[in-house]
């Protein structure tokens, strides 16, 4: 794994989740971007390097949003963990998979977020989840056949050639 690239990349999508994508009108969505960027290193990084890699992500996700720090550092290692074991009998060039991935990533950091908000005592109103929860899995879900399509026409500058096979 090329830690530039990595750095750059990981910069500018906590930068856009933060600034940019409020803007447009993304203002309840979780870590969106962050976590495209994750399943392409859990996908196509090497093992260690991508655990790192999504628990770094992670971490700048909590410390950028001001939440409780290493909830979604510890949800997105476990999740990068998930996808790391199974690739080998994925095709995760197919934008299917990638979709599906995807869509369970961000629905089980969305439910881990909203059960310590739960826990800590926060009023969540009735069928909340289904709006927030499920939309920006849905998101996550239309966004990452693209978002891995572009990084992989990148993959030299991200990844060593020989780990991406």
């Amino acid at each position: 794994m090329r830690l530039t690239g990595f750095a750059i990349l990981a910069f500018v999508a906590v930068i856009v989740q933060n600034a940019l994508l409020p803007q447009l009108g993304f203002v309840g969505a979780g870590p969106v971007m962050v976590v495209l960027l994750g399943l392409f290193y859990a996908l196509y990084g090497p093992g260690t390097g991508a655990l790192v890699a999504c628990w770094v992500l992670g971490l700048l996700v909590d410390l950028s949003s001001m939440s409780n720090v290493g909830l979604n550092a510890f949800g997105m290692g476990c999740c990068a963990l998930a996808v790391v074991g199974i690739r080998g009998i994925l095709f995760k060039d197919h934008w299917l998979a990638q979709a599906i991935l995807a869509f369970l990533w961000m629905l089980a950091l969305d439910i881990a977020n909203g059960l310590a908000i739960w826990w800590a005592g926060g009023d969540q109103p009735v069928g909340w989840w289904q709006k927030e929860y499920l939309g920006d899995a849905l998101v996550v879900a239309v966004l990452a056949p693209l978002v891995c399509r572009a990084l992989k026409y990148m993959g030299g500058l991200l990844i060593r050639p020989r780990a991406m096979r």
